[in-house]
């Protein structure tokens, strides 16, 4: 194969599982990034779609999609994307997120997402808290995985004073 063959979406085909499903009950933030990941294997859009949905403060509407959409001939509409990602969703969500889910109306995947994420998502200081903790606790016992525990623990402090400043 070569590397221009690699360029085409028809010639590479790549799997990933869906993420497990999200019940409310365990880490929000893992399950965003695995369904974020899972999206884009379908379409890359997701992932900016995905952002532009959590960023808004009002229910979205068909009118705030079609403002979204990219003006290439041939192109996906944010209105059939955000469908898809409402079927998806659907099934990818269980217990209190799936009652979140069920009540959108019209397979509106990006209002589904901004809802979960305004119910489940870590506030900004919450995500700055844990990870101080995680900072605080680190324990570099382990000799031979010395340099990636270090690795890590610079990595959450760099994360740490990112989310510090943002508030």
């Amino acid at each position: 194969v070569c590397s221009s063959d690699l360029m085409t979406s028809s010639s590479l085909k790549l799997r990933l599982d869906p993420p497990e499903k999200f019940t409310g009950k365990r880490n929000y933030e893992e399950f965003s990034k695995k369904l974020r990941n899972y999206m884009c294997l379908s379409n890359l859009r997701f992932a900016q779609l995905m952002n532009w949905a959590i960023t808004k403060d009002q229910e979205i509407d068909e009118t705030m999609m079609t403002e979204q959409d990219v003006d290439e001939e041939g192109s996906v509409t944010t209105i059939k994307l955000s469908s898809l990602f409402y079927y998806v969703l659907a099934g990818l969500v269980d217990g209190p997120a799936y009652t979140i889910v069920d009540q959108i109306e019209n397979a509106n995947g990006l209002e589904a997402w901004r809802r979960l994420h305004q119910r489940y998502a870590r506030t900004k200081l919450q995500s700055a808290i844990m990870r101080l903790v995680t900072i605080v606790n680190t324990k570099f016992h382990d000799e031979k995985n010395f340099e990636t525990n270090f690795a890590n623990w610079e990595s959450d402090i760099t994360k740490f004073e990112d989310r510090k400043s943002t508030r």
